[in-house]
C-alpha cells in the first residue's frame, strides 16, 4: 500500500477514535443514571475547559485535562449543559441545543425568516 495523506489521516482518525472509546469504556457509565450507551466526555466546571480536543495529546497533558471531566451520556449531557448555561425558556437557544418541542421549532422558524428578510437588503 502506498503512503498517502489519506492513510495517515485515517490512521490517526482510528487512533484517536480508540483513545476515546478506551478512556470512555475505563470511566464510564454514565454517573448520572448509569447507561453505557452513546457516552461523552463533560467538564464539571464549563469555566476551567481548556478545549475538548484533547485525544490527540500527550498522556500527561490529556489526563490533566480528564482529571476536570466525568461520563455523561447524552441525555443527562443536554440535561446538564442546559442547566449550566441557563437554558430556562424554550426558544431558538434551545433549539439549537436539541429541543424540538412546538415553541422551540416555531421560534426557530420564525427566526430563520427574519434572518433571511434582513439579509436580503
Amino acid at each position: 500500500m502506498t503512503y498517502t495523506r489519506e492513510v495517515h489521516r485515517e490512521y490517526q482518525r482510528k487512533w484517536i477514535a480508540k483513545r476515546r472509546s478506551d478512556w470512555l469504556a475505563d470511566n464510564g457509565p454514565c454517573i448520572v443514571c448509569g447507561s453505557t450507551e452513546k457516552l461523552e466526555v463533560d467538564h464539571i466546571d464549563p469555566s476551567e475547559k481548556e478545549t475538548h480536543n484533547v485525544w490527540s495529546w500527550s498522556v500527561v497533558r490529556r489526563d490533566a485535562e480528564l482529571r476536570k471531566c466525568q461520563v455523561l451520556c447524552s441525555e443527562c449531557h443536554k440535561a446538564k449543559t442546559y442547566k449550566d448555561r441557563n437554558y430556562g425558556l424554550h426558544g431558538v437557544a434551545r433549539y439549537r441545543v436539541g429541543c424540538r418541542c412546538d415553541v422551540c421549532k416555531e421560534s426557530k422558524s420564525v427566526h430563520a425568516f427574519v434572518w433571511k428578510l434582513s439579509s436580503a437588503k
